[in-house]
């Protein structure tokens, strides 16, 4: 009985690519465990440290700088991974010569305009005005992300961690000595720029080492089939960095420094559910490209079981978070930290949504629905703005977290019931919020 089960398990992990996908995910489980316990604890050394003050004009800098990353990504991420599954040295070649250069030209504007923004930002602080620029170089640095989409693609995410893994402690035992040592804000700001470099160096040498047929083949025809197709995926990304950063920026505009570096605690540990749905999407997304070709009905039974199961997964974590806030953040941040106890605590609802709703941007890439990326995201650009700027003034950074959630459920969940296209899969969504999926399944049984 035991070895039939085990010989069934063993025969499934070998089809369908499912083997590679599950090497895949433990990769990127791996770095993520390490960049959410490690970097956790470091950052919340570094808050300690710096205090609530100097984190938020960090984390100004890092919520623009990220606006313009997004926009130098020129959309082509999802769309390059797609294009790199199964090709020959060729093909490869040119469409990775027209994502790094369209994203090399791309990222210099970006570097000037988020460097401009956050010294307007600054009013005249010299501090500000200094960690705008730096952080703001990073953004040169992701353009070299192109060559992690081969990796992905090939499900070969084992030399991303690799080589960002190295990059990021590193950098995480530079900013221990600068804490020993009683080192200043800029230093901190540079450690992050070290791993950048490091990790971005290693992972170029891997890549020339394995891939030995590159070439620099730029082509017209490929550009030209990427811009019919980046624009709404490039508003998509972007409206996604805005409703997730432009309360910070509001949360300064309209409060203060401290008031951002307190609530953006909160943000970091939220995040950390949205790292472990990025690792599942990523990985899922070359395979579920080859499955959409079985038809819309296999698609949308695939489509209703993730939905439940990631669900599932969200409520589990939600309870854990309400139970564990207060205790969590007293003990990483401190005392000063406080307020961004129900910061989290609304934040964190958000996440059912996001695991819920996460995968609806992959289905519209696989039915080639652009026109709903773009409405959805022009959409929720304007209702967060908007909530925010009702919000804050309101209920303080709790506005501001009550603007991200209704945000998520409503551009993931609800705005689905307005398209005829995606009208089922809002349906499907709706039913998951209930684990309808799997009370059938269990009623079955």
């Amino acid at each position: 009985m035991v070895s039939s089960i085990y010989q069934k398990f063993n025969n499934w992990i070998k089809k369908d690519g499912v083997y590679s996908i599950l090497k895949n995910i433990n990769w990127l489980f791996f770095d993520r465990i390490l960049r959410m316990l490690g970097g956790l604890l470091i950052n919340a050394w570094v808050s300690r440290y710096l205090g609530a003050y100097n984190m938020g004009i960090w984390d100004i800098s890092l919520s623009v700088s990220n606006l313009f990353i997004v926009f130098s990504a020129f959309g082509f991420e999802r769309l390059l991974i797609k294009n790199l599954v199964d090709v020959d040295d060729n093909t490869r070649n040119q469409h990775l010569s027209v994502a790094f250069t369209v994203r090399l030209i791309v990222s210099l504007v970006a570097f000037l305009l988020s460097g401009i923004i956050l010294q307007l930002l600054a009013e005249g602080n010299s501090t500000r005005i200094m960690i705008g620029w730096l952080i703001s170089s990073s953004i040169f640095l992701s353009v070299f992300d192109v060559i992690t989409t081969k990796f992905q693609a090939d499900l070969l995410s084992k030399y991303i961690v690799i080589a960002k893994g190295t990059g990021f402690i590193i950098g995480s035992l530079l900013k221990v000595y600068f804490i020993l040592e009683n080192y200043p804000l800029e230093y901190f700001v540079g450690s992050f720029l070290i791993e950048l470099v490091i990790g971005f160096i290693i992972l170029m040498y891997i890549y020339l080492k394995k891939y030995n047929h590159h070439q620099y083949k730029f082509t017209k025809k490929v550009f030209l089939e990427y811009w019919s197709t980046f624009f709404p995926l490039l508003i998509s990304s972007l409206a996604y960095i805005i409703y997730t950063k432009v309360d910070q920026i509001m949360i300064d505009r309209l409060l203060d420094e401290t008031a951002v570096g307190i609530y953006t605690r909160a943000v970091k540990l939220s995040d950390i559910s949205v790292a472990i749905y990025a690792i599942i999407a990523n990985s899922l997304f070359p395979e579920l490209t080859k499955q959409s070709q079985q038809g819309i009905k296999q698609l949308h039974h695939s489509f209703e079981r993730l939905s439940s199961m990631l669900t599932g997964v969200a409520y589990v974590g939600v309870i854990f978070v309400l139970i564990s806030s207060h205790f969590v953040i007293n003990l990483l941040y401190g005392e000063e930290y406080l307020g961004a106890i129900s910061n989290l605590n609304i934040l964190i609802l958000g996440s059912i949504a996001l695991y819920n709703g996460g995968m609806r941007g992959n289905y519209l890439i696989l039915r080639n629905q652009k026109k709903i990326i773009l409405i959805t995201s022009f959409l929720s650009i304007f209702i967060n703005a908007a909530l925010n700027y009702v919000l804050i003034p309101l209920y303080s950074t709790n506005g501001a977290a009550i603007a991200s959630v209704i945000t998520l459920f409503s551009t993931n969940i609800f705005i689905n019931l307005l398209f005829k296209e995606t009208r089922t899969i809002g349906k499907l969504q709706l039913r998951s919020l209930f684990l309808y999926y799997f009370i059938k399944k269990s009623l079955k049984k």
